[in-house]
């Protein structure tokens, strides 16, 4: 295993596990019962938390290190795709929640979290989805560059 193809899968994993870690993160604020709640809505708290300073902080680190890959990889033009797709998939994210919070709303006439039933599944399958785009994406134009 050369040296630059080592480098590609270590950074192109990283960012793959920190966009997973991430919106595992975002799941299970929305899924799970808070420990010792202090007030009736702290989940939803957590995740406009999570939200604001958490998520950001996680697509620059998918960033960074998925354009380090594509420095290692000698592909400095897929830098300005990686970052169109991280954006893209930022904005996804922040669209696909509001619109299961909405969901959850109309279902419920308010929002409970943590979210039960139809709201809970959609969390699952759209972060399932995400986190598989993910694994696509650097599967095929990470890791795979270069090799028949």
């Amino acid at each position: 295993m050369t040296l630059g193809l080592l480098g590609r899968f270590v950074f192109a994993t990283l960012a793959v596990l920190a966009l997973a870690g991430g919106s595992i993160l975002l799941a299970l604020t929305m899924l799970a019962n808070p420990p010792n709640p202090a007030a009736p809505n702290e989940s939803a708290e957590g995740l406009g938390l999570i939200f604001i300073f958490i998520w950001p902080v996680v697509l620059l680190m998918v960033w960074i290190w998925g354009m380090l890959a594509l420095l290692i990889d000698g592909r400095p033009q897929g830098i300005l795709l990686l970052l169109g797709v991280i954006v893209a998939a930022g904005i996804a994210v922040y669209v696909a929640v509001s619109l299961i919070i909405l969901i959850a709303y109309v279902l419920d006439r308010g929002v409970k979290f943590p979210l039960r039933g139809l709201p809970a599944g959609l969390v699952i399958v759209f972060f399932l989805a995400l986190n598989a785009g993910a694994v696509m994406y650097a599967w095929h134009y990470v890791l795979r560059a270069g090799s028949p």
